[in-house]
């Protein structure tokens, strides 16, 4: 309040709209109050009664989601109209009324096609992170055909009020409410489709027998708040960005402190831990993908619950609150220096990030 006079601040909208600056938030990111497909609002797409491939990027700044395939009788309603105020209004519309009526066949994630299909009833879907899925429009989730006219929305079921993190998501606290349609599917005519889906697809690179062996000597780097100056906002391990130069990892359990360089075509395990505060971070690792291997000094090879689609490459840690995540990465291709990063821009525009290389 009382920022940028010339603005008439403070006022009210729409005297503030077109105005040339935006006073953000650095420390939360910004998750917008429109939700777009492809740079479309409330977008509609008519699909023909067979099965279709869905490739999905979360291009926002940092707004995570949660979608599910849901049917409605009454439709969308605004959430004005609804009632809801403040950061309730964000996506602009619900659908009270609606049920999940159809799956997910998950069949790839960042670095390319799973080892086998997943089939979720959601999915969730981070800044910068890409996934995979088969939608079968000829049919519900309990067998029944659809018929030509029936519409399915797909829906965003995670409430997120900041970039901090979410207050509502189906891991976390669900809120039955929050129901936020974000494209409309309208079924047409039935199409042939001799499209299958394979029970085994791309198989995962080995890991090594010996791979807990190598925990002793891994590289840890901890993300966490704390002003240094200006606009610095995030350290890892209790220091900010340098560009001059590689990031240092914490003292791991051999009591040594490396330098993040790795040996071109060395293999190495390397931990992101979440600082904690209450805070989610999209961490982004440049240039190869890896496996992810523990959770909270938990083994995860084999698969986890709450994040299935771990058994797969990828090349962003999710990290939730105060979670730390251990993965296993290849350094195979280019000699050089390299960043890892937060994908919450915000973040990532305010220091959370970290420099490492690859030497010869």
């Amino acid at each position: 309040m009382g920022d940028f006079p010339a603005a008439r601040n403070p006022a009210t909208h729409p005297e503030w709209w077109g105005k040339t600056f935006y006073k953000h938030f650095p420390n939360h990111g910004f998750v917008g109050d429109i939700f777009t497909v492809n740079g479309t609002a409330y977008p509609v797409m008519e699909v023909k009664r067979r099965k279709y491939r869905f490739r999905f990027l979360d291009a926002s700044v940092s707004r995570i989601y949660e979608f599910r395939l849901m049917s409605s009788t009454q439709g969308p309603k605004s959430s004005a109209s609804l009632g809801y105020k403040g950061d309730d209004l964000e996506g602009q519309y619900r659908i009270p009324d609606a049920q999940q009526c159809m799956q997910f066949t998950q069949i790839a994630s960042d670095g390319g096609l799973l080892p086998f299909p997943i089939t979720r009833d959601s999915f969730e879907l981070w800044p910068a992170k890409r996934r995979e899925v088969i939608i079968d429009f000829t049919k519900y989730q309990d067998g029944t055909p659809t018929t030509k006219g029936d519409v399915i929305y797909l829906t965003d079921v995670m409430k997120m009020p900041n970039g901090r993190m979410w207050t509502s998501s189906s891991r976390f606290s669900p809120d039955p409410a929050y129901k936020v349609p974000v494209l409309k599917f309208v079924i047409g005519d039935s199409a042939p489709d001799d499209s299958q889906i394979p029970t085994a697809m791309r198989p995962l690179p080995p890991l090594p027998s010996n791979w807990q062996s190598l925990l002793d000597n891994r590289l840890i780097f901890e993300v966490q708040r704390g002003s240094v100056a200006g606009e610095t906002e995030w350290l890892i391990n209790g220091k900010p960005f340098d560009p001059t130069g590689v990031a240092t990892s914490l003292k791991n359990t051999a009591g040594l402190t490396p330098l993040a360089q790795q040996k071109v075509n060395s293999f190495n395990l390397g931990e992101i831990r979440n600082g904690g505060g209450g805070w989610v971070h999209p961490f982004h690792l440049h240039m190869e993908e890896h496996r992810t291997v523990m959770r909270n000094q938990k083994d995860v090879t084999r698969g986890d619950p709450s994040h299935p689609d771990d058994v797969s490459r990828e090349d962003l840690v999710a990290l939730d609150p105060g979670e730390s995540v251990v993965v296993y990465r290849g350094f195979r291709d280019f000699v050089g220096p390299y960043v890892a990063h937060c994908h919450n821009l915000a973040h990532e525009d305010h220091a959370m990030m970290f420099g490492w290389e690859i030497t010869p």
